[in-house]
């Protein structure tokens, strides 16, 4: 078998393509079972479109609901509404780990732990790049083994101090950061670079496009919703507040060719060449806003190409992207 036949058969054709699916409501499991949940949502104001705030609860049978926070310092709370926070946008579930007593029990210690030191560790706060609320969940969930992935607009979450690397929250991918830029890969994470807390990449499972606006990925979305507003409040209702919020669609795309030329004294060198690409777009919209992203890289004769480019175009209530 020639060398190009063999490059054919390893680098076959491979595409994924993922197009985004209706955002399930957000669920919790009873409270009569052991569990800890990792959930966010948006911040209030002129960064609500590109920020998340993250936190963590637990529940015990019989027991109230537990909360571990930063809010001007890490600590743990009592609170009966795991979905309340200082803010009235979109609240998401990212996971549920649940376990026998003695498992939540572990975790819960490692928590309050995490707790108790994370402002020594810590003094300072920064919004960008961090360390701030969304550093302190993120290390709490690698260091207690909860093994969740934050949406890439928890900006914070990949503080690592002046450089750092170690493994993902999600505890399938590695990642190298600074206070510049950064980057992570993984299993499920799949590739995914940072400038200034703003991320962009090609997740692999759920597959899509991460981007640096709510909900920080273009795709299929596995997490839990809760509407804007009726999480603090749950009147019905009227108007224009009945019409959806948002849609997306996503597409991820890695191709893998390889030729023989025919007769390569007249191909330039360019005789038994291999081409590899990858490719992503996306597009996002809420009321008033929508986003279109676009990542792509290709690797060919010609050397390698790379471009990437985010943009974000008014619209209006009736019109496509409304």
């Amino acid at each position: 078998m020639s060398r190009a036949q063999t490059a054919l058969a390893i680098l076959a054709l491979a595409q994924a393509c993922a197009c985004a699916v209706p955002q399930r409501a957000a669920e919790l499991p009873a409270r009569q079972r052991a569990w800890i949940a990792v959930l966010s949502g948006e911040m209030p104001g002129a960064i609500q479109q590109v920020a998340r705030h993250a936190w963590i609860v637990g529940s015990l049978p019989g027991d109230t609901l537990y909360r571990w926070e930063f809010l001007g310092g890490a600590s743990r709370s009592q609170s009966n509404e795991p979905l309340h926070y200082f803010g009235d946008g979109d609240v998401a579930v990212h996971g549920v780990v649940e376990g026998d007593l003695e498992e939540i029990h572990r975790i819960m210690r490692c928590l309050d732990g995490q707790a108790r030191t994370y402002d020594a560790r810590h003094p300072t706060y920064f919004p960008i790049p961090g360390p701030n609320s969304n550093t302190f969940v993120a290390e709490a969930l690698r260091e207690c083994g909860i093994h969740v992935e934050l949406p890439a607009t928890c900006v914070g979450r990949d503080y690592r101090g002046v450089i750092g690397a170690g493994v993902t929250e999600s505890g399938t991918g590695v990642q190298l950061e600074s206070w510049v830029a950064g980057a992570r890969i993984g299993v499920r994470e799949g590739v995914e670079g940072h400038v200034a807390g703003l991320a962009l990449g090609v997740h692999v499972w759920p597959p899509g496009i991460t981007v640096p606006v709510n909900p920080g990925r273009i795709g299929i979305d596995l997490d839990g919703h809760n509407e804007p507003r009726t999480v603090r409040e749950n009147e019905p209702r009227t108007g224009s507040e009945n019409e959806p919020r948002r849609f997306g669609i996503g597409a991820a795309q890695m191709a893998a060719t390889a030729a023989r030329v025919k007769r390569p004294e007249d191909a330039g060198g360019l005789a038994e060449r291999v081409t590899v690409g990858i490719s992503g777009r996306a597009i996002y919209a809420k009321k008033h806003l929508g986003y279109t992203c676009i990542l792509q890289a290709l690797r060919g004769p010609s050397g390698p190409r790379d471009t990437s480019a985010c943009s974000a175009v008014s619209a209006h209530p009736g019109s496509a992207l409304a």
